[in-house]
């Protein structure tokens, strides 16, 4: 019944895409924060031109970039920030689509499969805990900070919670990264709705294995399937390019390797 849901290859850093629309959504949201983003763009070796990219993608390095340099400029946990500033609505594509599932696990499973549409920067898994079900979140690469992870697990709870028209707190937040400084403790409670407990082998909310089954309001087999051809057609677009840069940088190597034996 679980399982992993993202089928993604394990790209280099160049290679994992993410969507410019995600890159104007972390500025759009630090600066709502009182960062300036502009500001943010400079410390990042960044510029307009990163966020108007004629493909709609950039990469993750570039997303990086951003993260660090906010954290840089604000003393304030800018992942729990972006996390309550952010909602379903920021992803009209991805919202509509998942309003239309009949239960929150139908829900879970598209989100994760359409997630490339924001970004390949990591995958969902679901796995069964003793009381309930862990949704865990695998960044595609090490050196994801705690920001980030918390903006990603909050995001899963904010559209669990649209979806459903209902407030779900979490059994359990487990995170890899170390504790907070305690100043910060209360406002991890106000968010996840628990405090969570830290320096666990993997960042993941475990909730009640009943809100899996629990039927969506807006759930209509009909809407969903034609929003899945519409979302689906998007996804070749978004995804082709990607396949191309791969290919690419395949047969560059390949040169580059017939060059040095051939020396």
């Amino acid at each position: 019944m679980f399982q992993t849901f993202n089928h993604n290859h394990q790209y280099t850093s160049g290679d994992i895409a993410v969507s410019t629309h995600w890159l104007r959504l972390l500025l759009q949201g630090f600066e709502a924060g009182g960062l300036d983003a502009k500001h943010i763009l400079e410390c990042a070796g960044l510029n307009q031109n990163s966020l108007n990219h004629p493909s709609g993608r950039s990469d993750l390095e570039q997303t990086l970039k951003v993260w660090r340099a906010a954290e840089s400029l604000s003393d304030r946990p800018v992942g729990l920030m972006l996390g309550e500033y952010l909602t379903p609505l920021h992803f009209p594509i991805l919202a509509v689509n998942l309003m239309s599932c009949p239960n929150v696990l139908s829900a879970l499973q598209l989100g994760s499969r359409y997630s490339n549409i924001i970004s390949q920067g990591g995958h969902i898994t679901m796995v069964a805990a003793a009381d309930g079900v862990a949704i865990r979140y695998m960044p595609a690469k090490d050196g994801f900070s705690r920001h980030q992870i918390d903006t990603v697990l909050l995001l899963l709870k904010r559209f669990s919670e649209w979806l459903t028209c209902r407030v779900i707190t979490p059994k359990r937040v487990h995170l890899v990264c170390d504790q907070p400084v305690a100043s910060e403790y209360e406002e991890y409670a106000r968010h996840y709705g628990v405090v969570p407990t830290f320096g666990m082998p993997f960042n993941e909310l475990v909730i009640g294995a009943s809100w899996l089954s629990y039927a969506l309001p807006g759930g209509e087999p009909l809407l969903m399937d034609f929003h899945k051809a519409l979302i689906d057609e998007k996804m070749e677009h978004i995804l082709a390019p990607s396949a191309i840069v791969r290919v690419q940088n395949e047969l560059r190597q390949a040169v580059h390797l017939k060059v040095d034996r051939s020396g």
